[in-house]
């Protein structure tokens, strides 16, 4: 039986949280939804239920990055994935990667694709019974 990701969005605007939400919870293979303002409850919520994937707000990654600076030591198993919306957000993302584990950045509008396309690969490396294989969005 495939284990159900946990996943944790992060975004300033309410409104996108929202709508990022009811797109992941189409997604077969995504449990629970935790849905944060900023990243302030970030370390409690990973230590209560870790979650599998966060989707990051890239301005949040940049303005938050002190407070965000455990993520560096967050799970392997936990993909962080930084959210744009635009290009100028891609520029102010490069200003926290020093303090910040970004495993991968998308736009905010690919988030459907990208997702399941990823619930997909770490379902499969979950049921894969040989050795642990690093999974990636590429």
């Amino acid at each position: 039986m495939n284990r159900m990701m946990n996943v944790v969005i992060i975004e300033k605007n309410a409104v996108m949280r929202e709508k990022i939400a009811e797109l992941l919870y189409r997604i077969d293979g995504i449990g629970a939804i935790s849905q944060l303002s900023n990243g302030g409850r970030l370390a409690d919520l990973m230590l209560d239920n870790p979650p599998q994937i966060i989707l990051l707000d890239a301005g949040l990654a940049y303005s938050e990055q002190d407070n965000l600076m455990f993520l560096k030591h967050a799970s392997k198993d936990t993909r962080i994935i930084a959210l744009a919306e635009d290009d100028r957000e891609l520029f102010v993302l490069t200003g926290a990667v020093e303090k910040v584990r970004i495993d991968d950045v998308i736009m905010k509008k690919d988030v459907f694709d990208t997702v399941s396309g990823l619930v997909r690969k770490m379902t499969a490396r979950d049921n894969d019974s040989s050795e642990l294989k690093a999974y990636s969005l590429a």
